[in-house]
């Protein structure tokens, strides 16, 4: 078993150096300062209640004392979607459900419903913030991936239309490609 060739360091090491040495030069980090120190292998802290003896999930609680936690507070972990609405996007479920029922329950660029069965995003305009409808995951990631931006939008419309400046060159080109013998 090799040991850490740093000065008092003593840890095991795969190579001249042990993990948190390396990660410190890899980081840039003055190897002179002291290590963290490390828990031993499978330990993992436990709950914070007293007499409780779970592994500590969240807030150095188990999943059970972090839920009744969370329910004293007022705010079940089922509250997500809630939550979300109302910070992101300021609207209610309420908001989201009438919003559902004008669009029909469908996307509001492909009019389908989600077909990975998830809910409808909330799209808005990033700079004045504003709700423009409901979109299925695909399309929500098709503008994402154009950044909201015309120009790529009609781009990308005239590109399938085959009114790219290079459709019918690229169109010889296969043909052209396909007369000779391999």
């Amino acid at each position: 078993m090799k040991l850490c060739s740093f000065p008092n360091c003593g840890r095991k090491a795969r190579g001249t150096l042990c993990s948190g040495h390396q990660a410190q030069r890899r980081r840039g980090i003055d190897p002179l300062l002291p290590l963290r120190p490390q828990a031993p292998y499978g330990s993992r802290p436990k709950c914070r209640v007293a007499g409780c003896p779970r592994t500590a999930w969240a807030r150095k609680m188990c999943q059970r004392h972090y839920d009744e936690w969370r329910h004293k507070q007022g705010r079940p972990r089922g509250d997500a979607f809630k939550n979300s609405l109302k910070f992101q996007h300021g609207i209610t479920p309420e908001q989201y459900r009438d919003l559902l029922s004008a669009q029909d329950a469908v996307c509001a660029i492909c009019e389908q419903p989600c077909l990975s069965g998830k809910r409808l995003a909330v799209d808005h305009d990033h700079e004045l913030g504003r709700i423009r409808g409901l979109l299925c995951g695909r399309c929500n990631t098709a503008l994402g991936l154009l950044e909201d931006q015309e120009p790529r939008l009609l781009a990308a419309l005239d590109y399938l239309r085959g009114s790219w400046w290079g459709a019918d060159a690229v169109q010889r080109a296969i043909t052209s490609f396909a007369s000779y013998d391999c």
